[in-house]
């Protein structure tokens, strides 16, 4: 089976299981069975005894293995049509029962065909949009059935992209009219909509079991998403076991035979006897009362009456104390002393009374002052209670779903579905954030998961802790030094910055630093040098620039040209003996062929129009230009004509990207992103091959790759790393 099908379930169980019961089944093709579709049946047995519930499971069983063991008979029939008719055929027997009544519902669903037959009250209803909005078509309207079958005729249907396939017992209706489910389809996935459903109806307390099924074929970008999970094991059970339902309805048919007269569906029910024979036995009963009994009632009485007196005097004491409070605060009226001497008046009353009181009235108002204090204290301990319970379930909840989410991303990630996979790790990761302060934390539990996710996280990423050696420390010789790029020049690499008025060439063998100072030609902005090495080509500043020979060993200025007016020449790069340099104030990248004197005036080379690269702050050439954006976007040219190029299994994404670096005899693209200190490799179809990070880099600010030598030099504070690919 080639298509990919969300298939959820909802299911509720009612407080009269005999009232009625409910079988839900759902099952997937196992390997090998790619012809066959879903399996899933939907049953509610009202008035339902063990021997009808264990027949109708038998029977789902039968068709089951019926369909996925069975081949094609013929071309108009499927194994799903010839299952039916055979149990049309060997269980009318189940009929016989006449105190039970079947609301039965069997389908399949291939591809995009559903095949389904029914007997009684289920609903089921096809959703599909029209435009924007979702609507629905009642499809299996109760239809008349043959006396000696179970089933009615076979329908058969079409389920498009985005259709979906709602069946659910009669009494749902009652709580969810298919007007709602349709909204809240139309609000939620499939996934969160079940869940929502089956939440709201546990709730209600139906005596009634509430069951549904909700179908979905998604959409292609959907099916990204959802990935293609590994086969299980059919069957899928998503009900309440069979088992332990029959065990339920049997314990209350004991009860009924152990005695009859006192159990009539949970009502208690004696039989009838003459008033006057009533009347006596109620006085006899009476007289034969123990006294001690009586004693004990009559005591609980009182303590009850006492209970609600000492209730009222509390809340009528409180009111007056606060009205107390108030006029001695606020001095209304000037009656401040009079409430004084009030209260003074009153308490001492009140304790006058209490001593008169006689001693037996005062053993109750103890016992009622004690059970209030009991009442208030097992009040507080309870809501206490319920608050510790409600903070550890929403706890193990979060826990569950990390889990769920874990689980998603390792078999995604044994898929290659690297999408799927980061897309439930951050998940995943933000719900374990958001317990970090629980207050039921368990800290090992905790640790455990996120060293688990961690682990994940660095396979997805492809993330690798280099080993780097100091090639140079130009700082530790020259302590004035402030340079901020390195470009390559043969066996050399040379650090510069528009802030130092020197550059320091470093000895790639040796590690030997030289400085050399450039007074004459103060600012050295940006660079890039040939694959012969042979010369390194500065910008000075906006719109000029200079050269280094090597043969010379001088640095000098070199003419340049352009066809536009108020250049700014934000970066270049050198390829194939041409410069090309970029321009983010007209947003054109200019092509200059070499002169004697330095540079010609430069053709424009992007040909689109409506092309933004005012904000690239690198970009390479291997035949194709890869143009890199301070927001971590990547453009790709062709000939002048943008391409298709978006970066994928890249995590976290570039934050402030400072260099990209590609040549034509090299396998992959290296960026620099100084802000996460890392250099990421990506092959030139835009996936990610690996990301290089060290702690002991702080602050790395340009890099310089030599593939064939599987090294990266790496210029951080002014000292050059070496680590090797």
């Amino acid at each position: 089976m080639k298509d990919i099908v969300e298939i959820h379930e909802f299911f509720v169980q009612g407080s009269n299981t005999e009232k009625s019961h409910v079988l839900l089944h759902i099952s997937e093709p196992s390997l090998g069975e790619d012809n066959k579709g879903y399996f899933f049946a939907l049953c509610e047995i009202i008035d339902a005894d063990d021997n009808i519930i264990s027949q109708v499971q038998k029977m789902i069983d039968d068709v089951e293995s019926n369909y996925y063991e069975n081949d094609f008979v013929s071309a108009e029939k499927n194994p799903f049509e010839t299952s039916i008719e055979s149990i049309n055929r060997r269980s009318h027997h189940i009929l016989e029962n006449n105190e039970s009544t079947l609301n039965l519902l069997f389908g399949v669903i291939e591809n995009n065909k559903i095949y389904f037959v029914s007997r009684g009250l289920i609903q089921a209803h096809l959703l599909y949009y029209k435009g924007n909005e979702l609507h629905h078509i009642n499809v299996n309207e109760e239809k008349k059935i043959p006396k000696d079958q179970i089933f009615s005729s076979l329908v058969e249907g079409e389920i498009r992209v985005n259709d979906f396939f709602v069946i659910t017992t009669a009494q749902v209706d009652q709580y969810f009219a298919i007007d709602r489910v349709e909204k809240i389809l139309a609000q939620k996935d499939i996934k969160a909509s079940a869940l929502h459903i089956q939440k709201t109806l546990e709730q209600v307390k139906s005596e009634n079991s509430l069951s549904g099924i909700l179908i979905h074929r998604p959409t292609e970008e959907n099916k990204a998403r959802l990935g293609k999970l590994p086969k299980i094991a059919r069957p899928i059970q998503s009900s309440l076991p069979v088992a332990k339902s029959i065990l339920s309805s049997t314990l209350s048919n004991i009860a009924k035979k152990l005695n009859p007269n006192t159990v009539n569906n949970g009502i208690f029910n004696p039989q009838a006897k003459p008033l006057l024979e009533d009347i006596n036995s109620q006085r006899s009963t009476q007289k034969n009362i123990p006294r001690p009994i009586i004693f004990f009632a009559n005591g609980i009485s009182i303590v009850t009456i006492a209970l609600i007196q000492l209730f009222r005097a509390i809340f009528q004491g409180l009111f007056n104390f606060f009205r107390f409070l108030f006029i001695l605060i606020s001095n209304r009226h000037g009656k401040r002393q009079k409430a004084i001497h009030s209260f003074q008046t009153a308490l001492r009353d009140n304790i006058y009374k209490i001593k008169r009181l006689p001693t037996i009235s005062k053993v109750l108002l103890i016992i009622a002052i004690v059970a209030f204090i009991a009442f208030t204290v097992s009040v507080v301990f309870i809501r206490h209670k319920e608050k510790v319970e409600a903070l550890q379930q929403e706890y193990n909840r979060t826990i569950d779903l990390i889990r769920s989410e874990k689980d998603t991303a390792d078999r995604s990630l044994l898929y290659a579905d690297i999408g799927t996979a980061l897309t439930a790790l951050q998940h995943a990761q933000t719900l374990l954030e958001s317990i970090k302060t629980h207050p039921n934390k368990n800290e090992t539990q905790f640790e455990q998961l996120s060293t688990q996710i961690q682990a994940d996280f660095k396979q997805l990423r492809k993330q690798s802790d280099v080993a780097t050696t100091i090639k140079a420390d130009i700082g530790a010789q020259f302590s004035e030094a402030k340079t901020e790029k390195i470009i390559r020049l043969d066996t050399e690499l040379i650090a510069f910055s528009p802030n130092d008025s020197s550059y320091y060439f470093i000895n790639l063998d040796t590690g030997l630093v030289v400085k050399k100072t450039h007074d004459t030609i103060p600012n050295l902005i940006n660079a890039s040098s040939p694959k012969e090495y042979d010369k390194i080509v500065f910008t000075t500043d906006a719109e000029h620039i200079a050269e280094y020979n090597k043969t010379t060993d001088s640095l000098s200025t070199k003419d340049i040209a352009f066809g536009a007016s108020n250049v700014n020449i934000a970066s270049l790069f050198v390829y194939n003996r041409k410069l090309y340099t970029l321009d983010t104030n007209n947003n054109q990248i200019y092509k200059h062929s070499q002169t004697q004197t330095g540079y010609d005036k430069g053709s424009p080379w992007i040909m689109d129009t409506g092309v933004d690269i005012k904000n690239v702050v690198s970009f390479a050439i291997d035949g194709e230009l890869y143009a890199l954006k301070n927001t971590g976007e990547i453009l790709k040219f062709s000939a002048g004509k943008l391409q298709a190029f978006s970066v994928s299994g890249l995590d976290p994404a570039l934050k402030n990207p400072s260099q990209i670096w590609a040549y034509n005899d090299v396998k992959n693209i290296y960026i620099l992103d100084p802000e996460t200190k890392r250099v990421i490799a990506l092959d030139k179809n835009a996936s990610l091959v690996k990301q290089y990070t060290s702690s002991e880099w702080k602050n790395p600010s340009s890099m310089v790759v030599d593939e064939p030598g599987k090294k990266i030099y790496i210029l951080d504070s002014n000292k050059i790393f070496e680590f090797k690919l």
